[in-house]
């Protein structure tokens, strides 16, 4: 049982489930509905549980096996002083054609993250692409009928963020996709220490051959 500084209520880890007990003067609720018990649904449920808390919303996170409580403050000083990002013009060179080449059988790889939690995802293949007159290649995880890419080159930790930035694309079509480098981000750890981003491990960073 856990009292969870600046939340009202307990916190219970049970057979791998986190159970919430408070008092209706606590105020906490799941789509608008009060909640004083309730077993809380992690982000890898189909349907997680997000608790809000007047300003606050509260989510319960599964990590390499491993539970953790994410709190997102509205009121927070970060937020309130945020003044936008700072970003690259467009330029249509970082717009891609990249050739698809699909492996007979995904592939799982370790996904390492910024706690060093472990965790196994699913490569389906990698892109294959010329930039700069180099030909480079990109291995990405699936996420549903989209590709997510990790990846850092040589402007981390110079021009962009260090630790790496994320880029998504449609599934390919007729062996190729497009990969869109005005459309990479950085990942929610380059303004929070309290995420738990993925780590561009091999086949991830954009190399050669």
């Amino acid at each position: 049982m856990n009292h969870v500084e600046g939340l009202p209520g307990t916190f219970t880890l049970r057979e791998g489930r986190v159970e919430l007990v408070a008092r209706p003067v606590d105020g906490y609720a799941v789509g608008g509905v009060p909640v004083e018990r309730r077993v809380l649904a992690s982000d890898t449920s189909p349907v997680p549980d997000l608790l809000s808390l007047g300003n606050r919303s509260v989510m319960v996170l599964e990590r390499g096996g491993k539970l953790a409580l994410r709190v997102w403050d509205g009121d927070a000083a970060a937020r309130r002083g945020f003044e936008g990002i700072e970003t690259f013009p467009f330029d249509l060179a970082w717009r891609v054609l990249a050739l698809w080449e699909a492996w007979p059988t995904p592939r799982p790889v370790e996904v390492v993250d910024v706690t060093g939690s472990v965790a196994t995802r699913l490569v389906p293949g990698r892109a294959i692409f010329t930039m700069g007159g180099r030909e480079l290649s990109l291995e990405p995880t699936a996420e549903g009928d989209r590709l997510a890419f990790v990846f850092r080159d040589a402007t981390a930790g110079v021009e962009t963020y260090g630790s790496g930035r994320f880029l998504t694309a449609d599934g390919p079509r007729d062996g190729g996709l497009v990969l869109d480098f005005n459309r990479a981000f950085n990942p929610p750890c380059a303004y929070t220490p309290f995420a738990t981003c993925p780590l561009p491990g091999p086949g991830t960073c954009c190399r050669s051959g």
